[in-house]
């Protein structure tokens, strides 16, 4: 090879096709062929609809098409040959060979598989930059469990001061809405994350439907913001605001009436706990 001693391998891709960062078959193939090499793979994808930014793709395509335009593709040997012709003033040279393989059809990735993959996201975008070592996957983890919420913190956000309803009305809301959620939930799996409908991401997962659902009341009231509210949960604010939209269609689907609170979100508890009444005037309502 041109580099025997590199111990590293980074991959530019676009975000379309078999090389979608969303699909798992494309990250299994990357493991095992880092386990195979010994290199560590990183793996950088433009985003949707910017692959004109591979400046290596770009430069070689258009010349290319320029190389076969008016001559009818006939055969692999022609289309090949085309490709391999093509050269450049400047120096550009293509090499050009046929894939003579069989892959077989429907391949799929179970969650477990994917799960066990060693898989590093990048701080920045890990769902577009992540590195994949040369090790072996890893034993399968054991199974997230749901995150209990501290009861206490769950009367304080469901005040119908925050809410603007009744706990009774809130309570009935999250009992005829959660049969939409789970349709929704696995829809929205299918369509973003090509995930099967039994996998449960670990951090999303660990917030149960009447939280989910108190987290997208909260943020159309305006009461709090997503940072502090992922902070009470326990989770991160990316993995909260993958729930919004889904509980904003569910909150639509009901006809709720939200009225949003004057001023800004609260961004402490301290200011959360302004539009709260007090101790006393909880008495006197009692």
């Amino acid at each position: 090879m041109h580099h025997p001693n590199a111990t590293r391998l980074l991959i530019t891709a676009d975000a379309g096709g078999s090389n979608d960062p969303r699909r798992w078959t494309w990250k299994k193939h990357l493991a095992a062929f880092a386990l195979e090499s010994g290199l560590k793979v990183t793996v950088c994808h433009f985003p949707p609809g910017t692959s004109k930014w591979n400046k290596i793709e770009h430069r070689m395509f258009c010349h290319i098409t320029a190389n076969w335009r008016g001559r009818p593709l006939t055969s692999y040997e022609v289309v090949i040959g085309t490709i391999a012709a093509t050269t450049t003033r400047t120096g550009l040279t293509i090499g050009a060979e046929l894939d003579t393989g069989s892959y077989p059809l429907g391949s799929t990735v179970s969650a477990a598989e994917f799960q066990a993959l060693p898989i590093t996201p990048d701080a920045f975008h890990g769902d577009w930059n992540y590195t994949l070592a040369p090790v072996p996957p890893h034993p399968p983890e054991a199974p997230a469990t749901a995150r209990r919420t501290d009861p206490g913190l769950t009367a304080m956000l469901t005040d119908p001061a925050l809410t603007g309803m009744p706990r009774s009305d809130f309570e009935r809301l999250v009992a005829v809405s959660e049969p939409y959620w789970d349709a929704l939930a696995e829809a929205a799996f299918q369509r973003r994350f090509h995930r099967p409908r039994s996998y449960l991401h670990p951090q999303t997962s660990s917030i149960d439907h009447y939280h989910r659902l108190l987290a997208a009341l909260l943020r159309r009231r305006r009461a709090i913001t997503s940072t502090l509210l992922a902070q009470l949960l326990g989770v991160t604010r990316t993995n909260l605001s993958n729930q919004f939209q889904d509980g904003h269609r569910l909150l639509d689907l009901h006809r709720v009436i939200v009225t949003p609170l004057p001023g800004s979100p609260a961004r402490t508890l301290e200011q959360l706990q302004v539009h709260l009444p007090d101790e006393n005037d909880q008495e006197d309502q009692t």
